[in-house]
């Protein structure tokens, strides 16, 4: 009777450490990311711009390969990080807009209200952070 007792507490433990893990703000925003990572084609974008400057089109095609190449930092759902040095708006055919905060060197913020109204993440990007800085108007 004890073994069974220890077996359920230990399967309890297990699935509450599980549960806390994949709910936590990291664990959403990942997911969140993954997901907007998917709609950033060609095909869903009308419109990139840096600063208020509509990019051209092979502009347009670099960023939005670059944007995807981005690694996932972490959550930023509760804190609030600095004023961007840029802003990159992306405009979707459906009228969708998410702005992408340019922090400085690698460091860029999202937040995909479309998919999470609480979602707000960083994510990096050493070669877009580079673009950035060479391409400043």
């Amino acid at each position: 009777m004890r073994r069974i007792l220890f077996g359920i507490l230990a399967v309890v433990i297990v699935l509450g450490a599980a549960y806390f893990y994949m709910s936590n703000d990291n664990q959403k925003d990942k997911k969140v990311w993954d997901q907007l990572r998917n709609q950033l084609t060609a095909e869903n974008i009308k419109e990139i711009s840096l600063d208020n400057a509509v990019l051209e089109t092979d502009e347009f095609t670099e960023v939005i390969s670059l944007i995807r190449k981005s690694e996932f930092d972490k959550s930023n759902r509760v804190e609030h990080g600095p004023t961007p040095v840029s802003i990159i708006t992306i405009v979707f055919v459906d009228g969708i807009k998410i702005n992408v905060g340019y922090w400085g060197g690698t460091t860029f913020e999202l937040s995909p209200e479309h998919i999470d109204i609480e979602s707000q993440f960083l994510v990096t990007n050493d070669v877009l952070g580079d673009w950035i800085n060479s391409t400043k108007r």
